[in-house]
């Protein structure tokens, strides 16, 4: 059986990703209510979060900035 290239799999993903994600998921009450969402990052795992100038920077830190 002949291998899919990996173009042909990254196009699967970027057709089929969007549609399952875009699932109706209620927003839990209490999270909903409170009004409070919070994010945990652990800094020892470069470039998704690390310590800069006693500051935590990376993906993950840029990912979660818009929530707050």
């Amino acid at each position: 059986m002949k291998r899919p290239s990996l173009g042909a799999v990254v196009l699967l993903l970027a057709v089929a990703l969007p549609y399952s994600a875009s699932a109706s998921v209620p927003t839990p009450a209490r999270l909903r209510d409170s009004g409070v969402l919070r994010v945990a990052l652990d800094a020892t795992y470069p470039p998704m979060e690390f310590l800069q100038e006693g500051k935590p920077v990376g993906f993950d830190v840029d990912l979660a900035s818009p929530c707050h």
